[in-house]
C-alpha cells in the first residue's frame, strides 16, 4: 500500500491569512491602550503619589507647590562651606569698631572674611547683600548674625561701600545688631 503525501509549496508550513495578523495588531493595539488608560488612573483617589514630571527651581528656603500635580515639596538649596566665599563687613551703625568686631567673630566661625569697611551711609536695620549666585552664602550669613532671611538682598548699584575687596557677601551692618 503506497501513501502518498502532500507537499505544501510554503515549506511544509501554512502562512496565517492577512485576516489573522490585522486580527492581532488590532488586539495588541488595544492590549496597550488598555495598559496606558489603567497607569493613567492608577491610584487617583491620593494625588500625593501620582507620578508627575516637574522642573527644577531654586528658591530661598521654605517650600514650593509643584502646579503640575498640587504636590508640596520642600525647596532644595545648597548652602556653601562657611570658607567658600569671602565677607566684608561695612559699619553703617556709627558704633565705633562694631565691623571689625563682626568680622572677627565670623572669622572665628569660620567665615573667610576680608577686612572691614566704612559705608557711605548710616543705617538703623543690619541688611546682608550678595553677589547673583551668593544668596544661600548670604543666608548662612544672616544666621549666623541671628538676622532673618528677608534681610539677604541682592548687591545694590551703586554699592553704598567704598569697596568689596573681592568679597561676594556685604554685611551693611546696622544699630540694630551693632556691638
Amino acid at each position: 500500500m503506497n501513501v502518498r503525501r502532500q507537499n505544501n509549496e510554503g515549506g511544509g508550513q501554512r502562512r496565517p491569512s492577512n485576516d489573522n495578523l490585522v486580527k492581532g495588531a488590532i488586539l495588541v493595539l488595544i492590549a496597550v491602550v488598555v495598559g496606558v488608560v489603567i497607569l493613567a488612573n492608577f491610584d487617583s483617589g491620593s494625588s500625593s503619589s501620582k507620578p508627575t514630571t516637574s522642573t527644577t527651581t531654586t528658591i530661598k528656603g521654605g517650600t514650593t507647590t509643584v502646579p503640575s500635580g498640587g504636590i508640596t515639596v520642600p525647596a532644595v538649596t545648597t548652602v556653601p562651606a562657611a570658607g567658600a566665599f569671602k565677607v566684608v563687613v561695612a559699619n553703617a551703625s556709627g558704633v565705633q569698631g562694631a565691623a571689625g568686631r563682626t568680622t572677627t567673630a565670623l572669622k572665628t566661625a569660620g567665615f573667610a572674611t576680608v577686612d572691614p569697611v566704612t559705608a557711605t551711609a548710616k543705617i538703623t536695620v543690619s541688611i546682608v547683600y550678595v553677589l547673583p549666585g551668593f544668596e544661600a552664602a548670604g543666608t548662612r550669613v544672616a544666621a549666623a548674625l541671628k538676622l532673618p532671611a528677608a534681610r539677604v538682598q541682592p548687591m545694590p548699584s551703586p554699592l553704598p561701600v567704598p569697596t568689596l575687596n573681592g568679597a561676594q557677601v556685604l554685611v551693611i551692618l546696622g544699630s540694630d545688631i551693632a556691638k
